[in-house]
């Protein structure tokens, strides 16, 4: 039976929940002793619970790369592939879980750093409009580089201008 056949039937009402408990503390036990193929069997096992996960976190996400909360997705999953403890019941749940509180987790850093960023450059920009130049390039004397670091509307402005 290959994996895709293998997923089919546990998503299928008629497998009790023990055995579908068995099965993947089998699969897990298997992705930590062999490693390679079945981690990657593992992951593709609740792929679509995973796609699914991300799809909810990232739908809104306001700031920041979907990207990124999908790695931070797999790496929760990944890990807690390694420590989850196999005893327990609904091993592929808390698998997921596990998942969805590191992409949860990723989204509450991308936002606040975001944020943290946009009061901190409202706060410079209201100061003046040349106080947010921080960078090397407001040193140079260069017209290259002054055009580089005027501040947005103002260079929007200034390459129209220059083009009419």
């Amino acid at each position: 039976m290959n994996l895709a056949e293998l997923r089919m039937l546990l998503t299928s009402r008629h497998v009790s929940d023990e055995t579908r408990d068995a099965v993947w503390r089998e699969l897990v036990t298997r992705a930590r002793v062999r490693k390679g193929a079945w981690t990657v069997a593992a992951v593709g096992m609740a792929m679509p619970t995973l796609r699914m996960i991300a799809a909810a976190l990232t739908r809104d996400l306001p700031y920041g790369d979907p990207a990124d909360v999908d790695s931070e997705i797999l790496g929760g999953y990944l890990r807690a592939l390694r420590r989850l403890d196999l005893d327990t019941t609904d091993v592929r749940a808390r698998l997921c879980q596990a998942a969805r509180c590191a992409g949860e987790r990723a989204v509450r850093h991308i936002v606040s750093t975001a944020e943290r960023r946009f009061t901190t450059w409202a706060s410079t920009s209201a100061r003046g409009r040349w106080s947010t130049l921080r960078t090397p390039a407001a040193t140079c004397r260069s017209p290259r580089c002054r055009e580089a670091t005027t501040p947005e509307p103002y260079g929007r402005l200034k390459s129209l201008l220059t083009k009419a």
